[in-house]
């Protein structure tokens, strides 16, 4: 499969090709850049701890394969998804180690990465752990990420458990697992629960790259996805740029996440469905997103779980708004999940709750605030003693808006006095 597939669907893909303004770093084995899909791409190779040259060995394999599918130059045996953008290749995998490295050193090459100007890091490995938390090496640098506004996308791991591996579980990364031809998650995937709030799938089964030797060959794995997700993100920021915006890779990297087709598989929580991660990577969707009038800009600094609204053109057949009652659809779990199905196919939501208690409305009240598709709230003025039992009193709303209470759980406090006047001992 090649790699720039995952543009189907988007406008004039053909001539997205990012710029040099947008700068991407892989961290990754030593890259042949003598291959001739790398003639004419601007990419630097920074010095590091491995200083070995590009060989024949697994690492070099591996990175250059890598770095072919971000910068690989158009009419080359591999053309990447962000050819025009600057690239920056720090090896950090040497050919007599596997692809696994030390936190330390990889901390350092991030740090590394971001004084020289990255946009995006590419990080095709990392470390397993047993809660996904990285060292304070690592956290430090993922930090500083975190400040100067650099997106870090790495992945997810090829261990096919139900396991973490740092910095891809890090809610500030974008971690990136691999999809099949099917579309299906590939069975090596790791799929940890953080992986539910920042990861996507992309293609990653066969992928066709640059071999150090010279040729052309695929290889699979979640190593393999994650440059595409790279590649995507720095076409995002080259559209922010091409818009007078200033680049914002984060925000990038949160459309992505936003845009994401979430599977339609029940039960969420089911081993089966927890493989999807968040959902799909949908290239398409998040080119519209970031390219429309009210695009992300800068909202996702602070993180990559933060949902952004996406106006579609198609409105599936038949169903024009979705209502659930949060007293019968499984509450806020059984909401989450009919949103991100209606936001999926481009549905407007509504949550319904008529004459329900005053928890129902309160819980209706967040599902609203957080649904990316929001139509309306449905809410009921009328007297109900089940809406009297808060200290403080039940939100009002003011010219047809309503404040969310942001107090701990529902946001309001129950008010134990009145609720002793309803209570019925036997």
């Amino acid at each position: 499969m090649e790699v720039r597939s995952i543009l189907k669907g988007l406008r004039a893909s053909d001539g997205l090709l990012g710029e040099s303004r947008v700068c991407v770093a892989v961290l990754d084995g030593p890259v042949n850049l003598a291959h001739p899909c790398f003639a004419g791409a601007d990419v630097t190779r920074l010095d590091t701890l491995v200083t070995q040259a590009a060989g024949d060995g697994p690492m070099s394999v591996h990175g250059t394969h890598v770095a072919s599918l971000i910068f690989g130059q158009p009419g080359s045996p591999v053309v990447g998804v962000a050819p025009r953008c600057r690239g920056l290749i720090l090896p950090v995998f040497a050919d007599a180690c596997d692809s696994r490295v030390p936190q330390m050193d990889l901390a350092r090459a991030i740090e590394q990465a971001v004084q020289a100007g990255a946009h995006i890091i590419n990080i095709s490995g990392g470390e397993r752990t047993p809660d996904g938390h990285p060292d304070s090496m690592l956290e430090r640098a993922l930090r500083l990420c975190e400040e100067r506004g650099v997106l870090v996308v790495a992945a997810v791991g090829n261990d096919g458990c139900d396991c973490l591996q740092a910095p891809a579980a890090a809610p500030s990364v974008l971690a990136v697992g691999a999809s099949g031809i099917d579309g299906r998650p590939l069975d090596i995937n790791n799929w940890g629960g953080a992986y539910r709030r920042n990861g996507v799938l992309a293609p990653g089964q066969d992928i066709e790259g640059a071999d150090p030797g010279g040729g052309v060959r695929a290889l699979t794995g979640s190593s393999f996805a994650t440059p595409a997700a790279s590649g995507l993100a720095a076409l995002l920021v080259a559209a922010q740029l091409r818009r007078g915006l200033p680049p914002d890779p984060r925000a990038a990297g949160g459309a992505i996440l936003d845009t994401a087709s979430p599977p339609a598989c029940m039960p969420e929580e089911a081993a089966h469905c927890r493989r999807f991660l968040v959902g799909t990577m949908n290239a398409a969707r998040a080119y519209d997103l970031v390219t429309s009038a009210d695009g992300p800009s800068g909202e996702h600094a602070g993180g990559l779980e933060h949902p952004q609204a996406y106006a579609g053109s198609d409105t599936a057949k038949g169903v024009n708004a979705a209502q659930p009652d949060l007293g019968r659809c499984g509450g806020i779990t059984g909401a989450r999940h009919i949103w991100t199905l209606a936001f999926a196919h481009n549905i407007a939501f509504a949550p319904h709750t008529g004459f329900s208690g005053g928890l129902s409305q309160l819980a209706a009240l967040h599902v609203a605030a957080a649904a990316p598709s929001l139509l309306a709230l449905e809410y009921m003025f009328i007297d109900n003693p089940c809406r009297e039992i808060f200290v403080g009193g039940y939100p009002q709303a003011e010219k047809g808006l309503l404040r969310v209470p942001d107090g701990p759980g529902l946001g309001l406090q129950l008010d134990m006095d009145k609720i002793e006047r309803y209570t019925v001992r036997h």
